[in-house]
């Protein structure tokens, strides 16, 4: 896609100054020099010399109503403005400027202009009222690109000497510049205006531009209005500004923000076929942030069980905000005991009950079945831990005492990284920064004990991990966690009646857990997901129940938990947790 940019202001002749700021001339195509630069040119008239509409009336009437800086202009700038009706009764809408014109001056009033959306009006209504004969009144159709003719009120448009004339062009992404010219007799203080209209234009008279408003529809996209003085006798095509909507001298590599598209943009100049090496294009970025792609962190529990029962469920939410969790899609195949861990465009399950070696993906950005990815080197259950960094998933333990990992972006089975200095643990959980991966052990198959040990490996690098520290409880079995880029926060634990503990310990330095607060309910075998400011747990069991529960703690502070809501599917514990915005993403 390609957005705009003014660069140049240049005459038909070809001559050109340099960019808008630094222009002190332009020359027309009869060789007559006329200011163009700060202070008040004499050419263009007071109060229309800029891309806003500050020197409008009607705006902050019952008119009209705009909202500055609403979209992109046609120069990639965030300096287009909304304007829409102010209220839905039969009023004067109209958007105006009162001008003295020159006894003899030709004027040409222009404004670029979008429409909202394909539901609100494709009309746009300009008027320039010169004396008796002497007036230009048009209705530009946005959505067809052409002048409706039938509601064009030009009746000199044929005689030179009035010089009454109309131009439409697009510039590209949906923006058109329209304006109209009319030849002055009299220095009478005459109105330069505009108006969205909506569907019914035999309600609009050109000269009393009555109707009855539409908030909702009646509304456009406007950008950049000029009312200046032209040469006299010349089609409107050979003296309109000719502002150069080429991208221009913007350096390649830059980066925008699109709020049209809502997407990341690069300039970029030469050979890739969208650009030549004397042009330039704005690309859109395929862009990983998880604030674009979903609207902000997503946080999905897949998976769990319910005696006897191995779920196929996902459910989703957003971490930011509170309510009951979304239905996401469906795992291939029930399973639980499963380590989850997530990148910002893909979220994993590896293992599963019954030994396992699997492992399922699905795109956080989409709703929408898991899907076979890839095998681990080593079958594994009972809660291994999971982690990651943006580009390594790591999964430790899973009744076993090693550590494996895969990178994300490929299908290869998982590579041997290290082995665990607990030996043989179950029932565990991961969490960490982009640098280092924290294992809350959570049991160990010997002496078949839970345990409040937790250790710590380098994600980026390969071998052993080593001791970080003990969680404040002695049983730690079962804990689930989550982290930032900060801090790693660890609820519950326990079987059978489970815990509410919550503490936490600062993931670059080594130390003992702190407690944090308590949790909604005491559980034992949910999971968590985190955004860099919150934590959520999802799920989880105190024997004989099973529990849909949902709570949520803000990271870096300390306190007791707040209910978030309920899954959206089976209550169920063992359940894998994975969100695209988690610490170890950074």
């Amino acid at each position: 896609m390609s957005e705009f940019r003014i660069d140049q202001i240049k005459n038909k002749a070809g001559t050109s100054g340099p960019n808008i700021a630094g222009i002190t001339t332009f020359t027309g195509t009869s060789g007559i020099v006329m200011p163009f630069g700060p202070g008040i040119p004499d050419h263009i008239l007071p109060g229309l010399r800029s891309s806003t509409f500050t020197a409008w009336q009607g705006l902050t009437s019952t008119r009209a109503a705009v909202t500055k800086h609403a979209t992109i202009a046609p120069d990639g700038t965030q300096t287009a403005d909304e304007i829409a009706n102010a209220d839905n009764s039969e009023n004067y809408k109209n958007i105006y400027t009162y001008q003295n014109f020159d006894t003899s001056g030709t004027y040409i009033g222009e404004v670029f202009f979008k429409r909202v959306s394909s539901s609100t009006t494709p009309y746009v209504s300009m008027y320039i009222d010169g004396p008796s004969d002497n007036k230009s009144y048009v209705v530009f159709n946005l959505r067809d690109g052409i002048v409706e003719t039938d509601y064009t009120d030009i009746t000199e448009h044929s005689d030179t000497s009035k010089n009454t004339q109309y131009l439409m062009e697009s510039v590209g992404n949906g923006w058109y510049r329209c304006a109209i010219m009319v030849k002055t007799i009299s220095t009478t203080n005459r109105p330069f205006s505009f108006w969205p209209p909506g569907e019914d234009l035999d309600a609009v008279d050109p000269t009393n531009p009555y109707y009855t408003g539409d908030t909702t529809n009646n509304r456009i996209y406007a950008w950049h209005p000029l009312l200046y003085r032209v040469e006299p006798n010349k089609n409107i095509s050979e003296v309109i500004s000719n502002i150069d909507l080429r991208v221009g001298n913007t350096t390649p590599g830059a980066i925008r923000f699109n709020s049209d598209s809502m997407k990341l943009e690069y300039y970029h100049l030469g050979p890739l076929g969208i650009g030549t090496d004397t042009t330039g294009e704005w690309v859109q970025l395929t862009t990983d942030t998880p604030d674009i792609q979903t609207g902000g962190t997503r946080g999905v529990f897949g998976g769990g069980h319910s005696n006897p029962t191995a779920h196929t469920d996902m459910d989703y939410v957003n971490v930011a905000t509170t309510g009951n969790a979304i239905d996401f899609g469906n795992l291939s195949s029930g399973r639980f005991y499963a380590a989850g861990f997530g990148s910002r465009t893909h979220g994993f399950m590896a293992g599963a009950n019954n030994g396992s070696n699997s492992i399922e993906r699905w795109v956080f950005a989409s709703t929408g079945s898991s899907a076979d990815y890839s095998d681990l080197a080593n079958t594994r259950d009972y809660n291994p831990a999971g982690m990651s960094n943006s580009t390594r998933g790591v999964i430790a333990g899973g009744n076993r005492n090693d550590i494996e990992y895969i990178t994300m972006s490929s299908t290869a089975t998982g590579v041997t990284f290290g082995d665990l200095v607990s030996g043989n643990i179950r029932y565990s959980n991961g969490s960490g920064s982009s640098t280092r991966g924290i294992i809350a052990v959570g049991y160990k198959a010997s002496p078949g004990t839970g345990v409040n040990t937790v250790e710590y490996i380098t994600i980026s690098t390969q071998g052993d991990s080593s001791d970080f520290g003990d969680l404040t409880t002695a049983d730690g079995d079962g804990p689930f966690t989550c982290s930032n880029s900060v801090r790693t926060v660890r609820g519950g634990g326990g079987f059978n009646a489970g815990t509410v503990t919550i503490d936490y310990a600062t993931i670059a330095t080594l130390g003992n857990y702190t407690d944090f607060g308590d949790l909604t309910q005491s559980r034992y075998s949910a999971d968590g997901v985190a955004s860099p400011t919150r934590g959520v747990f999802g799920g989880g069991a105190a024997h004989p129940n099973y529990y849909d529960t949902i709570d949520y703690v803000q990271i870096m502070s300390t306190g007791n938990a707040v209910d978030f809501g309920n899954l959206a599917n089976t209550d169920r514990n063992y359940l894998s947790g994975a969100s695209n915005g988690h610490g170890g993403l950074g």
